[in-house]
């Protein structure tokens, strides 16, 4: 057995300036920080069903729901699956502004866009099981995903201030 084995030779390495157990010690930190965020992520999902429907998601945190699918096309749950990676790919677009999010009519529909990209079309269907307007229904979806799209990337920039922080600290801690 090494003089220096176990959690006390690590130590040891570390008060000794040893920089390659600094390294692994600062790697293994930042990968279970990372294993366990995607972990908590996705035990938070939520899950839909045909009574309830589907959510349509930012991040993990559900923006409304969809109940009914576009028959012969698609189900509920695909098309809130769609929607939500629509979302998201505005949501990863800094050029894309949240007040670009508006609903457009269109005869018996309206269409729910960010700017020119369609997110989802609104149909009697949908309205019906919401029991409002198509145009009414629409617009407060359309304000939904203004609000959540600012408060994401809101969070986003303060959890990226939060990380570079971290790292930081756990780089300095590294260092004595």
């Amino acid at each position: 057995m090494s003089k220096m084995g176990g959690f006390k030779g690590v130590r040891q390495r570390l008060n000794q300036g040893d920089w390659r157990s600094r390294e692994i010690a600062l790697f293994l930190v930042s990968f279970l920080s990372c294993l366990l965020f995607t972990t908590m992520a996705a035990m938070s999902q939520p899950t839909g069903n045909a009574i309830d429907g589907y959510p349509v998601l930012l991040g993990d945190q559900p923006i409304f729901r969809i109940r009914e699918g576009i028959p012969g096309i698609v189900s509920a749950e695909e098309r809130a699956r769609v929607v939500t990676q629509r979302i998201a790919a505005v949501a990863a677009s800094p050029e894309i502004s949240p007040d670009s999010v508006h609903a457009k009519v269109r005869g018996s529909e309206a269409i729910v866009q960010a700017g020119d990209i369609t997110l989802f079309t609104v149909r009697e269907i949908d309205s019906q099981a919401a029991g409002q307007s198509t145009n009414a229904l629409a617009e407060q979806l359309a304000q939904q995903i203004k609000n959540n799209l600012i408060q994401y990337r809101r969070d986003r920039s303060t959890e990226s201030l939060l990380r570079a922080i971290l790292l930081g600290m756990s780089n300095r801690l590294c260092q004595r």
